[in-house]
């Protein structure tokens, strides 16, 4: 049997593959659709929150590492569920992968109860990533679960029966644009998508949207926005067998049903409109056994939180093992951030964010859609009481969301200051929320917070690994080898350099034990030791984005 059989409409060899750089695109309702009928449809997604992503597949056989590379790494050729197109693996090895893959441990049911369990109100499953094998049964291609692998199963079908089962939203991801396999290209903005494969997407997705039941939502990716016309026809087979399905942002041209906005980004303050952030749980998206870089769950908490205030979903991914199980520390970070929600969910579901662009420095707040009441996030608090400013509603009572129990409070209504009184020390190991009580929901934006929280801009970027030679305050001299992209998207290390670079207020500093990411003001970098650095592309003015300290 060859790679990816005949019985596919189209067929080439990998070749060269220049990366795609992802515009973000502000919504476009559906033609003849009403803005009632649109907000209906996106309800239960906005007032859900809270999503799990799950990138599965044949490259997670590999567990990142392929030849005793692990291309998995932060400091690697790419994320895990790359490792075909960066390893430059012979077909034959990733097509033996895919024969041998029996992922004996699958149970869907599992998963679904664990995501519910941590409060998750709908799941993503990878239907098909960029290496263009599916797991469903397809007529499109054999190259899939059913007619590729040793287990011989549909698994899109047990996940949906779980998730129907449960009363979990069902999500498919699908790579629509990017194929490895079936739609390989040398120019990706210019060259016109070939009939064969058009055919060959249509039919996926209309399999998806016909096989198996109610599907909620489907999760395109890596759009080519020259390609407008493809586009349009995967979002219009959607609409026609799925006409309640949501769309996300990234089928491209303004066809999604809201904006996401770039991978492992959390939604800046004052943004409007439907937005969704999505997140790994540690450094890769697909499963890599090398990658201990988990993000600690008082962390991820926090980002729940944060999305919550900024009017976001948070989709957060976990690289399921190639037996079809949940690492260990995923389904422990699952459970913490299940007890936490189990006290708070009043404040993150149903719920709209802050009305102001700016927070404050103890966090920020989110309302409720339906009663008069203000959730208070003590993201950055460690006792002491707290200052709210712009609020013109009258509090009448206040407390703390997990305990229940009621907080003195002073309230100027001149100047629109609530002042609420909390204890000297916080004894809690987790994020707390303030509940207030209020008369209705009015602010005065003149007066709101005025605190810029620090975040890492979205912005070209590069790498460098090294010592640390020699640090004078927030400036640092450290001798390493950078890390570049070659034309084909391929990561190279080039000849070692000494380079200074300066900190700024957007540093984040990642710590190795738990990934737990700190403020520039906690940063304590040591002569001697090893560094990853992440740095703006400004050659003059080389500032640190993200730092992380090598054991």
């Amino acid at each position: 049997m060859m790679l990816f059989s005949k019985k596919n409409i189209y067929y080439n060899p990998l070749l060269s593959l220049v990366l795609l750089v992802i515009i973000l695109t502000p919504k476009t309702i559906c033609a003849q659709e009403s803005n009632e009928s649109y907000h209906k449809r996106m309800q239960w997604w906005d007032e859900g929150r809270l999503g799990i992503f799950l990138h599965w597949g044949v490259y997670s056989t590999f567990g990142g590492e392929y030849n005793g590379t692990d291309y998995g790494k932060e400091m690697g050729q790419a994320s895990a569920e790359w490792i075909y197109l960066t390893s430059n693996m012979p077909q034959s090895d990733y097509q033996d992968a895919a024969l041998n893959w029996n992922p004996t441990k699958y149970n869907a049911e599992e998963w679904v109860k664990m995501a519910k369990d941590a409060g998750m109100t709908y799941m993503v499953l990878t239907s098909k990533h960029h290496d263009g094998y599916a797991l469903f049964n397809t007529e499109a291609s054999d190259w899939n679960s059913v007619e590729c692998s040793a287990a011989k199963r549909d698994l899109i079908k047990d996940f949906v029966l779980a998730c129907h089962k449960y009363d979990m939203k069902v999500g498919f991801y699908y790579s629509h644009e990017k194929d490895w396999i079936n739609h390989v290209r040398k120019n990706v903005d210019q060259e016109p998508i070939p009939k064969n494969y058009e055919k060959y997407v249509k039919k996926q997705v209309t399999e998806l949207c016909t096989n198996y039941g109610k599907i909620d939502l489907i999760w395109f990716d890596t759009p080519v926005y020259n390609h407008l016309e493809f586009n349009k026809m995967c979002a219009g087979i959607v609409r026609k067998l799925q006409p309640e399905c949501i769309i996300n942002g990234r089928i491209g041209n303004g066809l999604g049903d809201y904006k996401n906005i770039g991978d492992r980004a959390i939604i800046n303050p004052g943004m409007a409109g439907y937005m969704e952030s999505i997140m790994t749980m540690r450094l890769n998206w697909g499963y890599d056994k090398n990658d201990d870089y988990w993000k600690s769950s008082d962390e991820l908490i926090k980002m729940v939180s944060k999305c919550a205030c900024r009017g976001s979903n948070f989709l957060l991914n976990i690289g399921p093992t190639p037996e079809g199980t949940f690492p260990l520390q995923d389904q422990v970070r699952l459970d913490n951030l299940g007890k936490w929600m189990k006290l708070n969910a009043e404040a993150i579901y149903k719920t709209k964010g802050s009305p102001f662009s700016k927070e404050h420095k103890w966090g920020s707040l989110s309302q409720s859609k339906t009663n008069n009441i203000i959730y208070l996030h003590l993201w950055n608090w460690s006792g002491g009481n707290i200052t709210v400013n712009g609020l013109l509603s009258k509090v009448e009572s206040a407390s703390f969301l997990d305990t229940k129990n009621n907080l003195t409070f002073i309230q100027d209504e001149k100047s629109s200051e609530l002042i609420v009184e909390l204890p000297e020390i916080n004894t809690s190991q987790n994020l707390r929320i303030v509940k207030l009580i209020v008369d209705k929901k009015t602010f005065d934006i003149t007066k709101g917070p005025d605190f810029v929280a620090p975040v890492v801009a979205n912005k070209e970027h590069l790498k460098l690994t090294g010592t640390i030679d020699k640090i004078d305050g927030i400036n640092f001299t450290i001798t390493g080898r950078p890390v570049v992209r070659d034309k084909r998207g391929k990561e190279i290390y080039k000849d070692e350099i000494t380079t200074q670079f300066t900190l700024n207020d957007q540093v984040r500093f990642r710590v190795n034990k738990d990934g737990d990411i700190r403020e520039v003001q906690s940063l304590d970098l040591k002569e001697g030791s090893k560094y990853h650095i992440v740095y703006g592309s400004d050659k003059n003015n080389p500032k640190v984005k993200i730092v992380t300290e090598l054991k």
